[in-house]
């Protein structure tokens, strides 16, 4: 008997001693954990979803003052609302005439305050230029609260040269694109944005009338500020 209590006595141990640690044990341990960091990459993931929709660029919902809108307060912002959330960088801002301001973005609304006053009686003429993709710019107006200013009308001119320098050192297919359609004796020019190709962009369709149609178009390109390089980059055809 004592023999066998023997045998028993370190078995019944070994069996206590399992009962115990599992008594013992966290319940959620058998559970496999994330690891670690996975919730926030999943947080940030669908954070960044918001951002972008098949490569295009945020659209415009709404804008304060209204374009063409009348009387509009001297310290009033302008505010912008696009239909997803964008990072600062895909929207660019400017005015003409030129004055100071802060930018800032809050979900999907840009808000533009003037840090002075804007001028009684002034039409301002704003742009919103889409940095990150190349497609044409927006553009609006509106006009101060006061007597109208007998001044020449030279705020739109001044608001295209900014756009066309703009589009010119960041996006040259915009640039061209604003210059189509065109025609000469010896070829015509087309653009078309294509929004169903993997990166949207221009696409431009270079008809050729004479043997020199080609030179022309170059020279005529160039002439508009254009480089060789910058051409070479863009999807154009000839036919």
């Amino acid at each position: 008997m004592k023999k066998y209590l023997f045998l028993i006595l370190p078995i019944l141990a070994v069996i206590l001693g399992v009962i115990y640690f599992y008594r013992q044990r966290p319940k959620n341990m058998d559970k496999n954990p994330p690891p670690s960091g996975n919730r926030e990459v999943n947080d940030q993931a669908r954070f960044n979803d918001n951002y972008s929709e098949n490569g295009l660029p945020p659209q415009i919902i709404s804008v304060l003052p209204l374009d063409k809108e009348l009387n509009v307060p001297l310290n009033s912002p302008i505010v912008i609302t696009f239909d997803r959330k964008f990072k600062p960088n895909e929207i660019a801002f400017s005015f003409a005439p030129d004055i100071i301001t802060k930018s800032t973005v809050a979900e999907n609304v840009l808000t533009v305050t003037p840090l002075v006053s804007f001028q009684s009686g002034m039409q301002y003429t704003y742009i919103i230029k889409y940095a990150a993709t190349p497609i044409p710019s927006s553009t609006y107006s509106f006009t101060t609260e006061g007597d109208l200013r007998p001044l020449p009308d030279t705020r739109v001119e001044e608001a295209v040269i900014k756009e066309n320098e703009f589009q010119k050192q960041n996006h040259p297919e915009v640039f061209l694109a604003n210059q189509t359609p065109y025609s000469s004796g010896t070829f015509e020019i087309t653009a078309e944005f294509d929004n169903t190709l993997q990166n949207p962009h221009f696409v431009f369709s270079v008809s050729l009338k004479s043997s020199s149609g080609k030179a022309d178009f170059d020279a005529w390109a160039m002439s508009s500020g254009l480089s060789q390089e910058q051409l070479a980059l863009l999807d154009i055809e000839f036919r």
